[in-house]
C-alpha cells in the first residue's frame, strides 16, 4: 500500500511538473468567454473552485498575464444547474501594467437528457463586461475585459467517456477603450473529447476549434471619426487541450490543463492570444 501511493504522489509531481515546464502550450482556450460553455456539464455534484493561470503572448506583443478565477458550477434545481467565472487580473507589458476584475460569466444549464451515461443539455448565459477597460490609459490588448455585454448559447452532449459541445458568442456592440474602441466579431466554437480515470487520477483531452465569423474593427488612427477592419482578425483556430486531474482527499481534486496548437491566432488587438500558459486548479465537490 505504502509503495502504491508513494507513486501516485510521484507521478503527481512528474504531470505537475511537466506543466510548468511546458513553455509551448497555447491557452488552455484562448477565446473572449465562449469555452465557459462545454467541458464540465457532465459532473455528478456542484462544485467550487479557484484556478490561477500565467501566460505570455508572442513575441511582438510582449505581454505577460496572471489570472486569478474563483469558478463554480452548482446545482439550483434537479436538472438545471448555474456557472459563474469571476476572474481578477494582471496584464502587463512594454507600454505599462494594468491589473483589477475581470469580466463576469454567468451560464444556466439545463439537461434535457440527464442519465448516468448519458447527458444532454442547452446552455445560455452572459459574459458582463464589469471590467474597465481604460486602466492606465492603455490599448485594449492590455485591459482586464473586453468591454462588451456578450451573450452565450451553446449545446452539450456527454455519453459515456465522451464528451461534444457547440457555442456561439454574440459580441453586442463597440466596446469604449479610448484608444482601440473595438468592436469583435461574434465567435463560433465546436469541441469534442474523451476523459478517463486512473484510481484517483482522471485524464481527458479536448479537441477545440474556435473560429471569429467578422472581421473585428478599431479607430482609425488617421480619421478618429471612422473605424477600419483588423486584416486576419477573422482568425480561425484549433487546439488540442489535455487536463489531468488528481483527488487529493473525498470531494476535493486539483487540475492542471495545457494545449498544443494546431493553428495559432497571429492577431491580438484583443489580448487573447498566448504564446504559452501554465494553470493549475482546485475543486471542492459537494452535494446540495
Amino acid at each position: 500500500m505504502f509503495v502504491y501511493e508513494m507513486k501516485k504522489y510521484i507521478l503527481l509531481i512528474i504531470i505537475l511538473f511537466f506543466v510548468a515546464s511546458t513553455t509551448d502550450s497555447y491557452s488552455q482556450c484562448s477565446d473572449a468567454g465562449i469555452c465557459f460553455i462545454g467541458g464540465k456539464s457532465n459532473q455528478a455534484k456542484s462544485q467550487f473552485g479557484i484556478s490561477y493561470t500565467y501566460g505570455k503572448s508572442d513575441e511582438a506583443s510582449g505581454l505577460s498575464f496572471n489570472s486569478l478565477k474563483l469558478i463554480g458550477d452548482v446545482i439550483i434545481y434537479d436538472d438545471v444547474r448555474l456557472a459563474f467565472d469571476l476572474p481578477y487580473s494582471t496584464q502587463s507589458g512594454n507600454l505599462g501594467n494594468v491589473k483589477g476584475l475581470g469580466d463576469i460569466s454567468f451560464l444556466i444549464k439545463y439537461f434535457l437528457i440527464n442519465e448516468n451515461d448519458s447527458k444532454f443539455a442547452v446552455q445560455g448565459g452572459v459574459k458582463l463586461a464589469t471590467a474597465n477597460i481604460n486602466s492606465g490609459n492603455l490599448p485594449q490588448a492590455y485591459q482586464s475585459g473586453l468591454g462588451t455585454n456578450d451573450i452565450l448559447l451553446g449545446l452539450s452532449y456527454a455519453v459515456e467517456k465522451f464528451n461534444f459541445s457547440a457555442a456561439y458568442q454574440i459580441s453586442r456592440g463597440r466596446n469604449k477603450n479610448s484608444i482601440d474602441r473595438l468592436k469583435r466579431g461574434d465567435d463560433l466554437m465546436l469541441r469534442g473529447g474523451y476523459a478517463d480515470t486512473f484510481g484517483d487520477f482522471r485524464f481527458s483531452g479536448e479537441l477545440i476549434a474556435l473560429k471569429r465569423l467578422h472581421k473585428s474593427s478599431i479607430v482609425d488612427p488617421l480619421n478618429l471619426s471612422h473605424f477600419v477592419d483588423v486584416p486576419g482578425s477573422d482568425q480561425f483556430q484549433i487546439d488540442l487541450m489535455a487536463k489531468v486531474g488528481y483527488l487529493i482527499i473525498s470531494d476535493f481534486n486539483i487540475e492542471t490543463v495545457f494545449a498544443i496548437p494546431f493553428l495559432k491566432r497571429k492577431i491580438n488587438i484583443d489580448g487573447l492570444t498566448r504564446a504559452f500558459t501554465i494553470s493549475i486548479s482546485s475543486f471542492y465537490s459537494f452535494s446540495i
